[in-house]
């Protein structure tokens, strides 16, 4: 049986890339209705079945446990909403399981590294993702209103670089006007603490590089809006394939998974790493803190936020002494 579901119904919420995530014959399967008719409900059953299509198929795990809930749930949830279905069939679907990567994270030594080698106008940038564990699109998009150097360090995301079309990259705004965009969740919106060593990188870089437009921290060295692809394609991996130490195949991304990592290993608790990270869901965490395999990088770790703690003391004593 076809059970006309309108998919088009989640476009406000769905993200840029959700159509090429979307499983192969969805659209064929749940036809639009006609406005305000009622709709037959869908028994668990179809809905198991298909999941297993999916699975099937050759999806990977994680496309089929997206296309599950982020697409075919919310819509049910949207036509529940909107009167046209009683109750939803997703309960006690069974999806496939997702086994945990294997990850070794970076170690402290591997982070200052990166941020060594790489264009001095972005070293900031790798500190702020390993010392705050921002997105790229957070750290892209951040600008000077969104940071505070004073005593409380800290930095504000509620925002991120957005994602433009194809069709209007070329446009003659798109380098030197940014398109902000909502973070990736409600969740991902949050307050973050300053390490002294980032706050310290961030003011170096104020005073090297002016801001670019709308107050932008990190541009083009010709000061426009930075491109990802570009930006991964010419700055990114060639300096992971000339750093010393540096795994290859090492994605700036490996960068958030250091912060949860250093956090983790510090004795932080899960749902503080969660609030960190800026995750919707405790579970979320398992998937970026990694244990260090060597505890002299643990060492190595505590150590480093002594260091830090210890810069953050002297300068506070400093301002009480002024």
């Amino acid at each position: 049986m076809r059970y006309p579901i309108a998919f088009r119904t989640t476009a406000p919420r769905a993200g840029p890339t959700t159509g090429a995530v979307a499983p192969p014959g969805l659209a064929a399967r749940w036809r639009p209705p006609s406005r305000g008719v009622a709709l037959p409900d869908p028994p668990r059953r179809d809905v198991q079945e298909w999941v297993n299509m999916l699975a099937a198929s050759g999806l990977a795990p994680a496309t089929v446990r997206h296309a599950y809930r982020a697409v075919f749930k919310a819509v049910l949830n949207d036509a529940i909403d909107d009167g046209l279905l009683a109750r939803s069939p997703c309960h006690r679907i069974e999806l496939p399981a997702v086994a945990l990567p294997a990850i070794e994270p970076l170690t402290p030594a591997q982070v200052l590294t990166l941020a060594g080698r790489i264009d001095p106008r972005y070293r900031a940038m790798v500190l702020l993702a390993a010392g705050c564990g921002l997105r790229w699109s957070e750290a892209a998009g951040l600008t000077t209103d969104r940071i505070h150097l004073g005593a409380r360090a800290q930095v504000t995301i509620d925002r991120q670089l957005g994602y433009r079309p194809a069709t209007k990259r070329r446009s003659p705004d798109a380098a030197s006007r940014p398109l902000f965009a909502p973070p990736k969740t409600s969740a991902s919106c949050r307050v973050i603490p300053l390490p002294a060593t980032v706050a310290a990188a961030l003011r170096e870089h104020l005073r090297a590089c002016p801001p670019g437009p709308d107050g932008l921290l990190f541009t083009t060295p010709a000061g426009d809006v930075l491109n990802p692809a570009n930006w991964r394609q010419r700055t990114w991996r060639p300096l992971v394939r000339s750093a010393p130490g540096i795994p290859s195949g090492t994605t700036f991304h490996r960068l958030r998974h250091a912060y949860a990592s250093l956090l983790g290993d510090a004795g932080l608790a899960d749902h503080e790493i969660q609030r960190r990270l800026g995750h919707a869901h405790p579970g979320e965490v398992r998937w970026y803190r990694h244990p260090y395999p060597d505890p002299g990088d643990g060492q190595a770790t505590r150590h480093a936020i002594d260091t830090a703690l210890a810069v953050a003391e002297s300068c506070r004593e400093q301002a009480a002494a002024c």
